[in-house]
């Protein structure tokens, strides 16, 4: 069950929600319709606790938002965000959810490897697992040229294994996305 009772939301000047009551039984499907602006996409940030109320309550699954435990027995998927309009709206959810557990693993330690921190001044262990991310290469050939002046001839290697990582990456999607594909 989702419940806002007397919710008010202001922006500085604007009220976005005044005095908004509602209540939806497990099982309900709820559209909200209106024109830009009339307060669809607050009332669901705050019933979500993505947005704080200014006053009122709003309460899922008969817990007081926000709330982390329940919002991880909950979904909520803004307009904002893309989709696949070939995908189901599950097929959505899990291709979205798998991309998800990709941040830590391949970006997070891209940042190390970008050229911010030299390569050269970690351990050999460390440097060894930097050759096998692209953005160590496209450091190397940025500070190359940037500081140390130097021309394409000594970043055409560099270059080229950016070029081999793009191919390889682009195969890797297109057979680990072809079961999602509708063609």
């Amino acid at each position: 069950m989702i419940e806002l009772t007397h919710a008010t939301k202001t922006f500085k000047h604007f009220t976005a929600l005044n005095d908004v009551s509602l209540t939806v039984d497990t099982g309900t499907i709820l559209c909200l319709i209106g024109p830009s602006g009339a307060g669809k996409s607050t009332l669901v940030k705050c019933l979500m606790g993505m947005e704080k109320l200014t006053q009122g309550t709003s309460r899922v699954l008969e817990t007081e938002m926000p709330n982390r435990a329940i919002l991880k027995r909950i979904g909520y998927l803004a307009q904002e965000d893309a989709l696949y309009e070939e995908l189901t709206g599950k097929e959505n959810l899990v291709f979205f959810g798998q991309m998800m557990q990709f941040i830590p693993l391949v970006v997070v330690p891209q940042i190390f490897f970008a050229g911010i921190i030299p390569l050269d001044t970690m351990a050999h262990w460390v440097q060894t697992i930097g050759k096998f991310l692209p953005l160590s290469y496209a450091g190397d050939a940025l500070t190359n040229v940037m500081y140390k002046g130097q021309d394409f001839d000594t970043i055409a290697v560099d270059l080229a294994i950016l070029v081999l990582f793009a191919l390889v990456f682009t195969i890797a999607n297109i057979l680990g996305l072809r079961k999602y594909r509708k063609v």
